[in-house]
C-alpha cells in the first residue's frame, strides 16, 4: 500500500467583498402598526414606508389618517407594534 502526502497550497490573493449595490439612495423607514377599524371593528397589521401607507387591498391613506374599505366615515385607531 502506497500512502501520498498532499499538502494544500496556500494562496497569495485576497477577494474584496464588494458592498452590494441597493435600489436605495437611503434606508426607508419602516414602521409596522396595528389598525383598529371603528365601525367594523376589523385589526389588521398595516406596514408604513417612510409615512407613506404599502400598498393593500382594505385599507387607504388620506391626509395621513388609515381609513378600512367597509364604508367607515371614521380613520382607524392606529396602534405602535411593540
Amino acid at each position: 500500500m502506497t500512502m501520498t502526502l498532499i499538502k494544500q497550497q496556500k494562496t497569495t490573493t485576497e477577494k474584496k467583498l464588494k458592498p452590494k449595490k441597493s435600489s436605495f439612495a437611503y434606508s426607508p423607514v419602516v414602521e409596522e402598526l396595528m389598525a383598529f377599524c371603528p365601525k367594523c371593528k376589523t385589526p389588521e397589521t398595516v406596514r408604513l414606508y417612510d409615512s407613506v401607507l404599502s400598498p393593500t387591498r382594505k385599507f387607504s391613506q388620506e391626509d395621513g389618517k388609515l381609513y378600512h374599505d367597509c364604508g367607515a366615515n371614521e380613520p382607524c385607531r392606529v396602534y405602535r407594534v411593540i
